[in-house]
């Protein structure tokens, strides 16, 4: 509200309904991400399907799969996929509503994310064994472990069962068989594409990863609700202290093209319940063993990350089933490097092969353990818990405003220019303005993460963690000249999260003149408000600078942050109200971007296209 910004348009320039996708999921859309020259979706019927043309023209974009993909083991029934998100250049991780989670590339060579993910096996890229003084081959480095045979490559193509015409003694059941091969062919076409699975099946809430020997969902079961990645910083600072960390660089886009230093699984109760609900940190560089977890008494239903790193922290911002939004921080992180040791040593006379074995298995377990140790790294702690922000009601969906010219980034002032000899005059002073048109002293000059909740009682608000000062009073030693002692107060700055001060509601937004309106005119609604009574939100998102929710009723609402008034003050207005196609009362469950393309998931499994 005290910020100064550009005028923005007077309404949306989007939430237009275009078409229908029409080969789409067969069940409810719960996730799409961008990888390359492809989209993927995810969806409840526990597939996965992959879209080439996806942002271009609304008539081409989503118009035909080029691949589905069965996203659950092959010796279970079909299982919903509940997440999706790319965490690396041609690399996916899916999670399951029973916890599953599978890594699904597209490039040729088929590798695994790290190579730990091959058998679990931790290990580092210089250690080369040697047995009894004999070099080993190539496939017994300990760099690169030794792999199952690797299922066909769905990227093969097998050619079409043909039939000849002039065939003769075919009877009837020979036809019959030729046609459902030929139908089994066409019905398996769709499943081979770029995308295959590397690695196996691994279990959330199993804390040895892909080393595990039994599945943990069959006794703890889950289901995951986000999966986000967290990257490793190049450097390696001599300390873990906060202050020699403050000045981390943010994650480059290069970086997040290499495969993370962790996943973070968002889970909460599976459908036949259990007790794993929270967050797991899965070590990618260790065969995607939990190294964390942050434990909440209901089940996480959103997640978001944040590696900007300005204060030196990164941090995980979750929205829970019992109504609170929490968010976890931990000093940033850079990849530690470690020196290589070789765990095998030459096998002497006097030891026999097991007693060899058996020292060398000891010494490997202990160097896995030390190795383990140096390469941790700060855990997440608890910074603010937000009570009751949806007036009891469960969060459920959250998303970062990111850049906005009305909330631009902590003005800071620039150094003092050196004077180049001692009596030259002092530097002229900042003017009020600077050259980008940031005041120098604004409300909310100081605040420097914002980001958006929604809740099942049908309210959106934003939340920023702002600089604030705090005064500390420190005893002094006892003054020996009066005979009394002294108090000196000292100046803290620190960062505190709170609700945004313009406008913390975004909701209770008034809505501009032709919208209201309409609303008037069509809903009989006196107030934009009334929009949102008995009407959860069920899917956030921003685009353009404009906010964008989904609602339980199928409606999608638009707000822009410009004046909309003779007053002059900026602040969020209720921009566009689109109805549900066709007048078909389904949740809007995902809201994705795609380009100029808007995909839009609703509950009844449909996908729509808006522009």
């Amino acid at each position: 509200a005290g910020a100064r910004s550009a005028m923005a348009s007077p309404l949306a320039l989007i939430c237009a309904h275009k078409r229908v996708v029409v080969n789409g999921h067969g069940g409810e859309l719960t996730g799409l991400c961008l990888d390359g020259d492809f989209a993927v979706t995810a969806g409840w019927d526990g597939e996965l399907r992959v879209w080439g043309e996806h942002s271009g023209s609304v008539s081409s974009s989503f118009a035909a799969c080029a691949q589905r993909i069965r996203g659950y083991r092959s010796d279970t029934p079909p299982c919903a996929v509940t997440a999706l998100t790319t965490v690396a250049d041609g690399y996916l991780v899916s999670g399951s509503l029973d916890g599953t989670c599978a890594i699904w590339s597209r490039h040729g060579h088929r590798n695994p994310l790290h190579p730990t993910l091959a058998d679990g096996t931790l290990t580092t890229t210089d250690s080369s064994p040697e047995k009894n003084g004999a070099e080993t081959n190539e496939n017994e480095k300990a760099d690169v472990p030794s792999a199952a045979e690797p299922p066909a490559d769905p990227s093969t193509s097998v050619p079409e069962p043909t039939e000849d015409e002039h065939e003769e003694g075919i009877n009837a059941e020979q036809a019959e068989l030729r046609i459902a091969a030929k139908l089994k062919w066409r019905n398996e076409e769709q499943y081979r594409g770029p995308y295959a699975r590397v690695g196996a099946f691994f279990d959330a809430a199993n804390a040895d990863g892909v080393g595990a020997t039994t599945a943990a969902n069959e006794t703890n079961p889950c289901t995951v609700r986000a999966i986000l990645p967290l990257y490793a910083r190049s450097g390696n600072p001599e300390s873990n202290d906060s202050n020699a960390r403050a000045t981390l660089p943010p994650i480059s886009e290069e970086a997040k093209q290499t495969p993370p230093r962790y996943l973070v699984l968002a889970t909460s109760h599976a459908l036949g319940g259990g007790l794993a609900v929270g967050a797991f940190v899965k070590d990618v560089s260790d065969g995607l063993r939990t190294v964390d977890f942050l434990s909440h008494p209901e089940g996480v239903t959103c997640a978001l990350v944040d590696q900007s790193a300005f204060d030196g922290k990164d941090r995980i911002v979750t929205g829970c089933l019992d109504g609170r939004v929490r968010v976890w921080a931990a000093i940033g992180f850079t990849e530690v490097s470690v020196d290589a040791t070789d765990t095998h040593q030459k096998q002497t006379e006097q030891e026999s092969d097991k007693a060899y074995e058996t020292k060398c298995q000891t010494r490997t377990a202990r160097y896995a353990t030390s190795l383990r140790s140096k390469r941790a790294s700060s855990k997440f702690v608890l910074e603010k818990t937000f009570e009751n922000p949806h007036r009891g009601y469960s969060v459920t969906c959250v998303g970062w405003l990111g850049a906005h010219p009305s909330f631009p980034p902590p003005y800071r002032p620039p150094p003092p220019t050196a004077k180049e000899f001692d009596n030259d005059p002092p530097p002229a002073e900042s003017s009020e303005e600077t050259r980008a048109g940031i005041p120098v002293d604004w409300q909310g000059k100081d605040s420097a993460l914002y980001f958006l909740s929604g809740g099942a009682d049908g309210s959106v608000r934003m939340w920023e963690l702002k600089l604030v000062t705090r005064n500390e009073s420190v005893d002094t030693a006892r003054n020996e000249t009066i005979g009394a002692n002294t108090n000196t107060e000292i100046t803290h700055p620190e960062y505190v999260w709170d609700a945004e001060f313009g406008d913390p509601e975004i909701t209770d937004a008034p809505a501009a003149p032709r919208v209201a309106k309409e609303l008037r005119a069509h809903k009989g609604l006196a107030n934009c408000s009334l929009l949102f009574e008995n009407n959860g939100i069920k899917s956030l998102n921003v685009f353009g600078g404009k906010i964008v929710a989904g609602l339980a009723d199928g409606t999608i609402c638009a707000w822009g942050h410009r004046v909309f008034d003779n007053s002059g003050v900026h602040g969020w207005c209720l921009e566009k109200v689109t109805d549900p196609h066709d007048g078909r009362n389904s949740a809007v469950t995902t809201l994705s971007g795609c380009g100029l393309n808007m995909v839009v998931g609703t509950a009844d499994g449909k996908m729509h296209i808006y522009a």
